[in-house]
């Protein structure tokens, strides 16, 4: 058994993953992880850093995957997260992950966008969350669902651009798989291809027809990948 934990993108819970539990193997369990201030975890506050995200999901996944291999997909916001997961499991001695998957993220020692976007007005920041694309557009129509959903995405947008590469650090030991959108605006071939930088074994890059969201587009597509990724695991 492969425990495969998954860490949302910006805005999102646990539930993005809930589609995958149907079409992942047998072999492989899947693990959503859900982020603070949102889904099961409401009531709970945001996250000040990547670094307070990173040290909460590395004690999860801890405690979750005990004896068992495991491995770790993070998509956006999210694949920047679990980089950081990756060192924070290292420093408390944990054992590496069977593979990493970074999806629909640029690598993380890239210089970060020199706007802060989680600081613009409500319009403008709407109209940045729409070039993404994905289902923002139905839940901004929606006045209470807008309310409930702006502050996680500022919350989720700061803590992603505010973050700080560290530098100098030991390259990734397991293998990673990095995975890319082929209509994604939001990030370029270069910016996937730089997670190599970041790998000490090199990276798998895999491209897939769709945006950002293009994870939800081909379900299909990227749980076959996984499959692939995992098989032979027990």
């Amino acid at each position: 058994m492969t425990k495969l934990f998954c860490i949302p993108y910006s805005g999102a819970s646990a539930m993005v993953y809930s589609k995958w539990t149907k079409l992942i193997n047998k072999e492989i369990k899947v693990i959503p992880l859900e982020l603070a201030g949102r889904g099961r975890r409401f009531g709970d506050k945001f996250y000040r850093d990547i670094d307070q995200a990173a040290e909460d999901l590395s004690n999860t996944i801890i405690n979750e995957a005990k004896d068992d291999d495991y491995a770790i997909f993070g998509h956006s916001m999210g694949a920047r997260v679990t980089y950081e997961v990756y060192y924070r499991l290292k420093e408390k001695g944990f054992k590496e992950p069977v593979k990493i998957f970074f999806s629909g993220s640029k690598a993380p020692q890239l210089p970060p966008d020199e706007i802060k976007r989680y600081q613009l007005p409500d319009n403008q920041f709407k109209q940045v969350v729409l070039q993404y694309g994905g289902n923002s557009e139905d839940v901004f129509k929606n006045k209470e669902l807008c309310d409930l959903f702006i502050p996680i995405l500022r919350a989720d947008f700061r803590i992603y651009e505010e973050y700080k590469f560290v530098p100098g650090r030991e390259k990734i030991k397991t293998d990673v798989v990095v995975y890319y959108g082929r209509s994604d605006s939001s990030i370029t071939y270069d910016n996937m291809t730089a997670w190599q930088e970041v790998a000490g074994s090199g990276i798998k890059l895999v491209a897939f027809d769709g945006s950002h969201f293009y994870l939800n587009e081909d379900v299909n597509g990227i749980t076959a990948s996984i499959n692939k990724e995992l098989a032979g695991r027990k």
